[in-house]
């Protein structure tokens, strides 16, 4: 687990998603933690019944972009290196802001 950070602003607990089994799943059956899909560039929402916070990420960890992901829908960032997914009743990143991880128990 990850949390990631900007002044003024932490993401809570993030599972790095990696693997694909992981990646199609996403938050559908747990949204109590953050999930950052690395490399992506898009999600779906697919099967949700809440909408998430999304955020496009550049290689450095820079927020590109965010926007609230709706159940069903489909959000993408074509220049994005990774995507951060958060549960909707979470604040989200700061746009313009670098993220620094760091890992948590």
């Amino acid at each position: 687990m990850l949390l990631l950070e900007a002044p003024g602003w932490a993401s809570g607990p993030v599972r790095l998603a990696g693997r694909w089994p992981d990646r199609l799943v996403g938050l559908l059956l747990r949204a109590d933690h953050g999930l950052l899909l690395a490399p992506c560039r898009s999600v779906h929402g697919l099967g949700m019944v809440e909408p998430l916070w999304v955020a496009g990420l550049d290689r450095d960890g820079r927020v590109r972009r965010v926007g609230l992901l709706a159940p069903g829908g489909v959000w993408s960032d074509p220049s994005a290196d990774a995507i951060l997914e958060l549960a909707w009743w979470r604040d989200p990143p700061p746009t313009g802001e670098r993220l620094v991880a760091r890992p948590i128990a």
